[in-house]
């Protein structure tokens, strides 16, 4: 008895390609972009776990805020009449909340038995930390920003916009140079260094280059501030992103 001969359709190259296609669709994700991270990030850890210190933060706000104020105040009553001083001050002080919110951070995950906790977890320590450095530098924009809009409105003569400029980019340049101390740098106390070296560095030459320094903060112009904004701000996201996105720095399931 001859057997029977099965006749198979074979689909079409169209349907093999849109088969294939769909296979390819389906089974692999696309890249996840640097805003789709942090908005995955939130969402799947949540503002409680990103910030479980948030009591010591809010505290280190309150204190730090405070001290600002009131050495800003006392700091443009003392120096009254000195334009460049103060703005000077302004340069000098606007990281430190950034500064002491960032460090409050490190702490209390390195000390509180965190630390090998966020080591396992899905995010790795760097890149939640990350996430909280991206947190805090937005926080103390706002916060630096009521701080300068405070002491201008008690003592007029001096110009808003030119503090609110040499204060963001107070900003923006440490914690381009903060971010890199923690991506580049290992050794602790070269980290610790390059911390202690902006105040260490804006001291100095207060003290024997005082003229020439509150001259070049008040003769800059706006433009060139913002430039240097601009440009701090795309070396941090670029960084920040670089940090963030990296999973070979250990601690991912």
């Amino acid at each position: 008895m001859a057997k029977r001969k099965l006749d198979i359709d074979f689909p079409d190259e169209t349907t093999i390609e849109s088969q294939i296609q769909k296979i390819i669709y389906e089974g692999i994700k696309p890249k996840e972009s640097f805003y789709g991270y942090l908005r995955n990030m939130y969402l799947r850890i949540g503002l409680r776990h990103l910030f479980h210190d948030a009591t010591e933060i809010a505290f280190t706000i309150f204190v730090t805020v405070s001290i600002l104020v009131f050495l800003s105040i006392g700091a443009v009553e003392k120096l009254w009449g000195n334009e460049g001083s103060i703005y000077t001050f302004v340069f000098i002080s606007s990281p430190l909340l950034y500064l002491a919110m960032a460090l409050v951070s490190f702490v209390n995950t390195k000390f509180n038995d965190t630390y090998d906790l966020e080591m396992t977890c899905k995010y790795n320590i760097y890149q939640l930390a990350a996430f909280r450095m991206l947190v805090f530098s937005i926080f103390s924009i706002v916060a630096n920003t009521l701080i300068v809009y405070l002491v201008t409105m008690i003592y007029q003569q001096l110009d808003f916009l030119t503090a609110f400029m040499i204060s963001t980019t107070s900003l923006f340049v440490f914690s381009v140079m903060f971010l890199y101390g923690m991506i580049k740098i290992n050794k602790p106390f070269t980290k610790h260094f390059l911390v202690g070296g902006w105040l260490s560095v804006n001291l100095l030459l207060m003290v024997f280059s005082r003229e020439f320094y509150n001259v070049l903060l008040i003769n800059i112009p706006v433009y060139v501030y913002l430039a240097i904004i601009v440009g701090c701000i795309y070396i941090y996201i670029k960084n920040l992103k670089k940090l963030i996105l990296s999973r070979n720095l250990g601690g991912v399931i």
